[in-house]
């Protein structure tokens, strides 16, 4: 989406109608099938079966209250900061962006890990489980 963000603002700021239907029709097309398709998946890789819908549900629901509901009030600010112009908006995005982007690079890989198996289950003596071990997949 923060890639997205450098030119809808702009066309947002020439406030014609066309323009602006036609950022956000780009946006809503190719932006926000990018953003929202692949944390699916990842994201029933991060939770055991057991406690996948909870998980996700808990950590997506506590993030869009938290962002979705606080997120109007930076956005004013940094605009009634910068006086105006839509850059400021872009800064705030691209922050965002770079968050979002910290959490996954430190979020555990689970390429080779079966969707079954609990996170970090060891057997007895600290040897892995046998729902710990990688598929040959």
């Amino acid at each position: 989406m923060a890639a997205f963000a450098g030119p809808f603002f702009p066309l947002a700021d020439t406030r014609s109608p066309v323009l602006i239907c036609l950022a956000l029709v780009v946006v809503m097309a190719f932006g926000h099938g990018a953003a929202f398709g692949p944390p699916a998946a990842f994201y029933a890789e991060l939770f055991s079966a057991r406690v996948r819908c909870s998980g996700v549900s808990i950590g997506d629901q506590a993030g869009s209250v938290v962002l979705g509901g606080f997120t109007p009030m930076p956005a004013t600010s940094v605009i009634l900061w910068s006086g105006g112009p839509s850059w400021s908006l872009m800064l705030l995005v691209a922050a965002g962006a770079l968050v979002a982007a910290s959490t996954r690079v430190t979020a555990p890989e689970t390429f080779r890990r079966s969707l079954d198996a609990e996170p970090g289950g060891a057997a007895q003596g600290g040897a892995p489980s046998p729902e710990a071990v990688t598929t040959s997949n």
